[in-house]
């Protein structure tokens, strides 16, 4: 997907948040314990900031180089996201998260990079990032807890 401007871009983010947003929203009616229900709640509250965010910040305080166009590709392609959740897991669903997350780590320090020129934006997707990031890293060790707690329910039958 290729984004003319900063504010089209924007438009974007706005979107992966929201859907973002349902996605923890539906994690939270189906997880597995109250320590993941806790997190998704926690992520709600987080991805609504970012929503509100990208849609409340001052852009025009960052001048109008930074409302340039400039033409850059999120290859959105590479990620494989799936959007029908019903007949999804639940480690499937997690597995969709981190990469939204990814592509959401992914699209901040694009969109950073490309305005690094503004210290002001580039600073405030490089804040973005961190976030996503930390986002990640938490969906990680669920989907990691959940597949050992599989493997613990599975029944092997003796080889020997």
């Amino acid at each position: 997907m290729l984004f003319k401007n900063l504010e089209e871009a924007l438009k974007f983010a706005v979107k992966q948040e929201e859907m973002v947003i349902k996605l923890y929203k539906r994690l939270c009616k189906v997880a597995s314990n109250e320590k993941s229900k806790k997190l998704f709640l926690d992520l709600v509250d987080i991805e609504i900031e970012h929503r509100d965010n990208l849609k409340n910040y001052s852009w025009a305080k960052c001048g109008s180089k930074a409302l340039n166009s400039v033409y850059f590709d999120l290859e959105l392609s590479d990620y494989e996201i799936e959007n029908d959740l019903e007949n999804l897991t639940y480690l499937e669903i997690l597995l969709n998260a981190a990469k939204r997350e990814k592509l959401a780590i992914d699209m901040y320090t694009k969109l950073s990079d490309v305005y690094k020129s503004s210290p002001q934006v580039h600073n405030f997707f490089y804040q973005m990032i961190s976030e996503e990031e930390r986002h990640k890293y938490d969906l990680d060790l669920m989907i990691l807890e959940h597949r050992e707690e599989l493997i613990d329910k599975m029944k092997f039958k003796d080889i020997t």
